[in-house]
């Protein structure tokens, strides 16, 4: 996932963006990047510093009802995500379920990895078919 992001994202939309792993500190969020809120071929400027982590689920559950469970999201990671976010830091997560790519500010996901799929794509700020770069990064700038 890590690879996809990074090919659409950086450096059209993405100034700069670093793959994170930390044996330190419990939770850090997978991915730190550089977003300029208004890009040309040209110029870049008022540049906004964030962090994304990314999550992966190959399909939504066969029920509707089944709670759409993802693996690997920890405690931690919420936890750093929303104290980011409530400190005022951009940030996000972004979950690749199948082909779609939903995207959650610091509050809503909180609750990712305990609604169904259904509630999932409520909560999202953001999801699309595919990876739109230009749609993430309009999504980034509107609720980060």
């Amino acid at each position: 996932m890590w690879t996809n992001v990074r090919k659409k994202m950086v450096p059209h939309y993405w100034l700069e963006a670093t793959r994170h792993e930390d044996a330190y500190q419990r939770g850090i969020a997978d991915v730190s990047f550089v977003q300029g809120s208004r890009v040309t071929a040209v110029e870049r400027t008022e540049t906004r510093h964030g962090w994304m982590e990314l999550k992966y689920r190959g399909m939504a559950p066969i029920r509707a009802g089944t709670i759409c469970k993802i693996d690997h999201y920890t405690d931690d990671q919420r936890i750093w995500l929303r104290d980011k976010g409530n400190a005022g830091g951009m940030t996000f997560l972004m979950l690749q379920l199948g082909r779609s790519f939903l995207l959650f500010d610091h509050i809503d996901c909180q609750t990712v990895g305990l609604v169904t799929s259904a509630e999932l794509y409520d909560l999202a700020c953001w999801h699309h078919d595919g990876l739109d770069a230009r749609g993430l990064w309009e999504a980034i700038n509107e609720f980060g």
